[in-house]
């Protein structure tokens, strides 16, 4: 398994997973915060697709992605339409924290545009609007199996989808 942490902090996450997963896992993080510079290690912010890049090239993939950074809407927005395509095609892509989402103090709002959890909704109606006529292409649906709610957490798993629609109503 690779898997990326965004928003390591002292870097105690990423023992854990090391620990925890198979011993040919690999595992990275990126942070913002200098003071987290060591092996296994981007320095940069989570928006920003060098560092994000950079840190997939330490991967030499990507298998799962644990976003706990900045949780803001527009750090969350960016690291995840830049990461969620690189996935492999049984990726994992989980953000944490999502009850940043109704505070002021991230940006957030009840039923505030630009949150994650509001992304979030945008995207359940993108993964079911395939059997919506005129939606059959969308590009995160045909890569997408499934989107998970948990209290402060969202959970999307990546999976090829392509034809699938058809399938059905063919079944039918």
């Amino acid at each position: 398994i690779r898997l990326l942490e965004i928003g390591v902090q002292g870097g105690g996450m990423l023992e854990v997973w090391r620990k925890a997963l198979h011993p040919g896992s690999i595992v990275h993080g990126i942070d913002i915060d200098s003071a987290c510079a060591a092996e296994g290690v981007t320095i940069g912010d989570q928006a920003d697709p060098r560092a994000l890049r950079e840190a997939m090239v330490a991967l030499g993939g990507l298998d799962v992605v644990v976003d706990d950074g900045s949780h803001v809407g527009r750090d969350q927005h960016e690291s995840l339409w830049y990461l969620y395509p690189k996935l492999s095609a049984d990726g994992v892509y989980i953000i944490e924290d999502t009850h940043t989402a109704y505070w002021g103090s991230h940006d957030g709002g009840w039923g505030k545009s630009g949150t994650a959890i509001e992304d979030a909704k945008t995207l359940v109606d993108r993964l079911h609007g395939h059997w919506s006529p005129g939606h059959d292409g969308d590009a995160f649906a045909m890569m997408t199996e499934a989107i998970h709610f948990y209290d402060s957490m969202i959970v999307i798993q990546k999976r090829a989808r392509a034809g699938k629609r058809d399938k059905r109503l063919a079944a039918i």
